[in-house]
């Protein structure tokens, strides 16, 4: 446990650093919030049980019904967040297609969210990671959106609602939920707005699609 506890605190102290120095780029002002939304990959081929096979997990790409559920989860992401400006994806081929499903329904409305592939949400690195990465990014220019697995994402958004490592979310395949940072983005500063599952996220698009 005191193992668990340094870790914590180690973390904390990057987290603080890293809020001290982009708010004294920032000249000590107070900045625009900074909206994330976080979304689990949808349902890709199951994972193999030998070591060969295991070798290929990061090619491992979505189901045809996998593709179908995330097309329609993007519809009621579209309508939820319709400011998204960037998707920031894990480099796992299942992850990637699922952002790449979100941004082409953000352009079928005319968005253009740009997509990075960032190794801070690979499976197996560490929450803070993220967060020092979202630290830098300029405010004003919309919502952005970080793709990638479990259990990363769960620890990733308990360390951002709490500063606490010990996860307390757990997002099934395609679900999402939207985080906001009122100013610095550092460990236990964040607010949930919402979390929705993929069905639920369907039944908005399906929603939106009709009334569209």
């Amino acid at each position: 446990m005191a193992k668990v506890d340094r870790k914590r605190t180690d973390e904390q102290r990057t987290d603080e650093k890293q809020a001290e120095e982009t708010r004294a780029k920032a000249g000590g002002r107070r900045r625009e919030p900074l909206r994330v939304l976080v979304v689990r990959h949808g349902v890709a081929a199951k994972a193999a049980d030998t070591d060969r096979e295991r070798s290929a997990d990061a090619e491992r790409q979505l189901t045809d019904a996998g593709r179908r559920k995330m097309r329609d989860a993007a519809r009621g992401l579209v309508d939820l967040v319709p400011d998204l400006a960037g998707i920031a994806t894990s480099p796992l081929a299942r992850a990637v297609e699922t952002a790449d499903l979100i941004a082409r329904r953000y352009a079928k409305v005319g968005a253009d969210p740009k997509t990075i592939r960032l190794p801070a949400l690979a499976p197996g690195k560490p929450a803070n990671a993220v967060l020092g990465w979202l630290a830098v990014r300029p405010r004003g220019g919309g919502t952005v959106a970080v793709v990638g697995h479990e259990p990363g994402l769960s620890q990733f958004a308990s360390w951002a609602l709490t500063g606490l490592w010990e996860s307390f979310v757990c997002l099934k395949k395609g679900q999402a939920l939207l985080l906001e940072f009122d100013d610095e983005v550092r460990a236990g500063r964040a607010r949930l707005l919402w979390s929705l599952r993929a069905g639920q996220l369907r039944k908005i698009g399906r929603a939106a699609r009709a009334e569209g």
